[in-house]
C-alpha cells in the first residue's frame, strides 16, 4: 500500500515559490509578455491610472518582480514622491534595482527583500500599496491584506 504524499506546508510553498522566480528572474518580463499576449502593459496602466495617487505620495509596490508595474506608476502618476517595492525573490530585486539604475528615475527609490505577510515598514508609512501579478503566489491572502492595511 503506498502512502499518499504529505500536503506541502505553507513554509514549502513559499520557499518553492520564490526559488521558482529567482529562476525564472532572467525571463520574467518576456515571459510576461508572452503569456499576456502583450496585454500585461496595458493592465499596468491602466491600474495605475486607477490608483490616482496624491502629489508627492510614497507607493509600496508589493511583489514588485523586476519593477515594471512602479516604473508605469512613475510614468503615469508623475506626481509620486518616492516609490518602494519589495519582494521576496532576490534576483527579482536585483533585476529592478539595475533598470531604476539605467533609467536614472528622478525621485527616491528603494527595492527590500520581504514577505507580502510580514512587511519590513513602520505602521502608516506609506500612502498607497498596489499588488499586480504577485498576489496570485502570497500564500496567506488574509495575512497580506492586514499587512498593507497596518502600512
Amino acid at each position: 500500500m503506498s502512502e499518499s504524499p504529505r500536503p506541502e506546508s505553507s513554509e514549502e510553498r513559499s520557499r518553492n515559490i520564490r526559488r521558482m522566480f529567482d529562476d525564472i528572474s532572467p525571463r520574467y518580463d518576456l515571459l510576461n509578455t508572452v503569456l499576456s499576449f502583450g496585454r500585461d502593459r496595458s493592465w499596468r496602466k491602466r491600474a495605475v491610472r486607477m490608483l490616482n495617487p496624491p502629489e508627492g505620495a510614497r507607493l509600496l509596490d508589493l511583489a514588485c518582480g523586476t519593477g515594471d508595474f512602479a516604473l508605469a506608476a512613475l510614468r503615469y502618476c508623475p506626481g509620486i514622491g518616492s516609490i518602494i517595492g519589495i519582494d521576496f525573490a532576490e534576483n527579482m530585486l536585483a533585476l529592478a534595482r539595475k533598470k531604476y539604475e539605467k533609467r536614472r528615475v528622478g525621485i527616491p527609490y528603494e527595492f527590500r527583500f520581504g514577505d507580502a505577510t510580514q512587511l519590513p515598514l513602520e505602521d502608516e508609512s506609506v500612502d498607497a500599496v498596489t499588488i499586480a501579478f504577485g498576489i496570485r503566489n502570497v500564500v496567506d491572502v488574509p495575512a497580506a491584506l492586514r499587512e498593507m492595511h497596518r502600512v
